[in-house]
């Protein structure tokens, strides 16, 4: 089976993955920002993992982490079925419905979409002990980026009865992120535009008391599928959207120099922003091969 085809160039890559480059050091003198909403742009095609993991509800699982459940929906394997750095972002942007639903086979299967809910329970009994068949174990596409352990994704069931269509949907989902921006950052210090991302700095509630976060989210690459909400989420007509963000952590010369600042690792800030999870959402971030998520 020819596994992913290669449909991107570096730069293209690079764009999806966001601008990370070194902001000046916060003036600590800063007042706070009201953001404006994201102006985000879809993924061109429909042949990518998003789309093809859920055209069917998903069930997951008993077992499944939150983090499994989030690869499920965005069409990646887990760290147990294809280990970290073998699986290429070239797999989610352009892929076929078979090697999507091999991908997730040992956390997750795809419902009925046609059944009532007493057919649907049933279904649920009877899928509980399927194994994971056909799954995949091969390295899948050239590009050395693993989405799973480099960037996080935010991930938005917008219910279809709600929304106009896919455009609308993405907006909706863009204002539930930034809203959790803002319910996180304590306040928003400073919001940088880049050509494909925003970046966002200030201080945020962590164990330890307050410190200054950076988080910076994709306005480029948004991917959008047309189908259902997972099971365990009601298992309603959906447009599941998949925007990509992540924290960046201050470090080395950049750090020492003043250059760089945002003191709050992706796993504490993933904390923060889980606290103000929005309805009908989840998002991971990156941490290795334990990525903090919430679903």
């Amino acid at each position: 089976m020819k596994y992913v085809e290669t449909v991107v160039a570096a730069t293209v890559v690079g764009a999806l993955v966001g601008c990370a480059g070194q902001p000046a050091a916060l003036d600590q003198d800063s007042k706070a920002v009201t953001p404006a909403p994201l102006a985000l742009k879809m993924w061109l095609g429909s042949e990518n993992a998003v789309q093809f993991a859920n055209e069917k509800p998903l069930r997951f699982s008993a077992d499944a982490t939150a983090a499994e459940k989030v690869f499920g929906v965005l069409g990646m394997p887990s760290f147990q079925a294809v280990r970290a750095g073998a699986f290429s972002i070239q797999a989610v942007q352009k892929t076929s419905a078979e090697q999507t639903q091999q991908n997730i086979s040992s956390v997750a299967w795809q419902a009925p979409s046609n059944r009532n809910a007493a057919e649907l329970a049933a279904f649920n009994a009877l899928s509980g002990n399927v194994g994971a068949v056909g799954l995949a174990v091969t390295v899948l596409g050239t590009n050395s980026f693993d989405p799973r352990t480099e960037i996080g994704t935010f991930v938005c069931f917008e219910p279809k009865s709600g929304t106009k269509d896919a455009a609308a949907a993405v907006q909706n989902c863009g204002n539930k992120l930034l809203g959790m921006v803002e319910r996180t950052f304590e306040p928003i210090l400073a919001d940088e535009n880049s050509t494909a991302a925003r970046r966002f700095i200030g201080p945020v509630a962590t164990e330890t008391g307050k410190e200054i976060a950076q988080l910076y989210i994709n306005t480029e690459g948004v991917f959008v599928g047309d189908g259902y909400a997972p099971v365990d989420r009601g298992a309603y007509p959906a447009t599941v959207v998949a925007i990509g963000f992540n924290a960046l952590l201050a470090e080395g010369f950049g750090k020492r120099m003043g250059w760089v600042v945002g003191d709050v690792s992706p796993v504490d800030l993933g904390k923060a922003l889980g606290r103000n999870l929005p309805r009908d959402t989840a998002f991971f971030l990156p941490n290795r091969e334990t990525p903090n998520a919430f679903y």
